[in-house]
């Protein structure tokens, strides 16, 4: 069972998930689930499609928002901004690890305002994943 790792009460991420994760997610609550790997980036990883086949058939919303080990760009982050924004109930956003799920998170959150760069770089330490590396585009951002 996959591990969630929560960054608010409506955003969580987690690394790479599995069909059979997906009704467990669904109990917790979860809404939508956010893809940020691209296919193929491990030999052994679930493509989205297979996730978001079996997401759709449970009733939630997928979206694929393929992030490299480069990190975001501003398309990615106003893409996620629009689904955080839209997304009615709980959020999972998974990559390898949950790291660039937590960037991607933090810039369209700041990008919403309302939360400063702090906040969400302490947030995200909460979690366990530094992003304090992000303070400059954060601080930019929220401005």
């Amino acid at each position: 069972m996959v591990k969630c790792i929560e960054i608010s009460d409506k955003f969580s991420v987690s690394g790479q998930i599995d069909t059979s994760d997906l009704e467990s997610l669904k109990a917790q609550g979860f809404t939508v689930i956010i893809c940020n790997r691209p296919d193929y980036e491990d030999a052994n990883q679930m493509l989205a499609s297979d996730i978001e086949s079996r997401v759709v058939e449970l009733g939630m919303q997928f979206i694929h928002i393929p992030i490299s080990g480069r990190g975001p760009n501003m398309q990615a982050v106003e893409l996620s901004k629009q689904a955080l924004d839209d997304a009615s109930g709980r959020v999972l956003a998974y990559c390898r690890s949950g790291m660039r799920s937590v960037m991607l998170w933090s810039l369209a959150t700041a990008m919403s305002g309302g939360t400063s760069a702090d906040e969400l770089i302490d947030m995200a330490a909460s979690a366990g994943f530094n992003i304090d590396g992000l303070r400059p585009t954060l601080n930019s951002l929220t401005g």
